[in-house]
């Protein structure tokens, strides 16, 4: 979810705005979490969550949050440093 947030703001300083964004996780939680604007309140990150969704709104971003498989997700090896 920390990555969804970095990944929102570097968008905002590259001047998105109005536009939809596609985050594609093979983490269902987050998955989960995007669509249903939940989080538990572990570890602080519902707190990301609302700041993601405080962003969107104010630079007028939609997030569609999608699964993907682990085994077709291009991120994750780099995303576990291999």
């Amino acid at each position: 979810i920390i990555a969804v947030e970095m990944g929102v703001r570097a968008l905002i300083a590259a001047g998105y705005q109005d536009t939809t964004i596609i985050v594609r996780s093979d983490n269902e939680g987050v998955v989960q979490a995007l669509t249903k604007l939940t989080w538990t309140t572990n570890h602080g990150l519902f707190t990301v969550l609302e700041r993601i969704y405080r962003l969107c709104k104010r630079h007028e971003l939609k997030l569609q949050a999608k699964w993907v498989s682990t085994k077709v997700n291009p991120a994750d090896k780099p995303s576990r440093g291999v």
